[in-house]
């Protein structure tokens, strides 16, 4: 049983570890000593899992200057906001601000959302990677496009690798 970010298997498919580091937001050598890739295997509902959009938003944030900022830490300010709030604002937007409708368009979103982590064959199968030793912290991705969500409840999963410490050692399909 496992929760937290998920992503597709073509996100990790003909990469090497480092690659896959880069995808997912790992810091550099995090996936050095192995890893594994679990698969998704129970269905997903919508009160499940968040929206994190891509890993061009990590964590599902949207660092900006030109946004008010969220909160100070420490002595730095961070502006940013988070990607869901973004698009509720936009298709608040698009929706002359009525609640209802921009509530129906944000519920057909997740229902699009919900039908792709429903996905269990093929490269668009849902697949959590888990790093065999620590991993210090999640830096965001160059490759920008790489599908996110996080599970926020354990789901239970098949193991359908593990992969070794071997370096440049690429992901094959299952």
């Amino acid at each position: 049983m496992l929760k937290g970010y998920v992503t597709t298997l073509s996100s990790v498919t003909g990469r090497s570890e480092t690659e896959i580091e880069e995808a997912l937001g790992f810091n550099r050598g995090s996936l050095g000593g192995g890893y594994y890739i679990y698969a998704l295997a129970a269905p997903v509902s919508v009160n499940e899992f968040e929206w994190k959009d891509q890993t061009a938003y990590s964590d599902g944030w949207h660092f900006d200057p030109l946004i008010t900022p969220f909160k100070a830490q420490g002595d730095a300010t961070i502006y940013g906001v988070q990607r869901q709030d973004e698009l509720r604002a936009h298709l608040g937007k698009i929706h002359n601000y009525d609640e209802a409708a921009t509530d129906r368009a944000i519920d057909d979103i997740m229902r699009v959302q919900v039908a792709k982590l429903n996905v269990r064959i093929g490269d668009a199968r849902i697949i959590k990677v888990i790093s065999k030793s620590s991993v210090s912290g999640f830096p965001a991705s160059p490759f920008r496009r790489v599908p996110q969500w996080n599970l926020k409840v354990l789901k239970p999963f098949d193991r359908i690798r593990d992969v070794g410490s071997a370096p440049g050692a690429r992901v094959v399909r299952p």
